[in-house]
């Protein structure tokens, strides 16, 4: 299962997406005893950030890396969209629409900020994606901006 210290590391209001919120320093890799430490703080203000998505049912497999130049508000904010309204053409939302899955199994926290230019975000999230193992048995369907660097 998925390993959580937690501790306020994030500042959010409840009538925000607030409950949806990993509050932790740190997060299990799926599939290893390894954890990966979250060093910051950040809030639903926070932008210009990497992030994951984690499913409280399935942790092993329902986690999603990514990346947003707005604010993590606005980003969660459209996953609940998606989720909502059943629009199953992106893997988190599909996800969350299968069968014993809903919002509730949701979570979301910044795994990483602060970033220089779009491109080291971008690199961030792909190199990210490889430490979680989500191209593989997670939620992240493809290499999307590393594609192009694929052998």
């Amino acid at each position: 299962l998925l390993a959580l210290t937690y501790i306020q590391h994030f500042v959010y209001k409840e009538d925000c997406v607030g409950p949806h919120i990993l509050s932790a320093d740190r997060v299990q890799i799926p599939g290893t005893i390894e954890e990966y430490y979250i060093h910051g703080h950040y809030t639903f203000s926070s932008s210009n950030v990497v992030y994951a998505i984690i499913c409280t049912k399935c942790p092993t497999r329902g986690i999603y890396i990514g990346e947003t130049g707005q604010s993590l508000r606005k980003r969660t904010n459209h996953h609940r969209f998606t989720i909502n309204n059943k629009k199953l053409d992106t893997p988190v939302s599909e996800h969350f629409n299968s069968p014993n899955h809903s919002l509730g199994d949701f979570r979301i926290s910044v795994i990483k900020g602060n970033f220089k230019t779009e491109n080291e975000r971008k690199v961030c999230e792909y190199k990210l994606m490889q430490t979680f193992r989500s191209l593989e048995t997670g939620l992240n369907l493809g290499h999307g901006f590393m594609a192009n660097y694929q052998d």
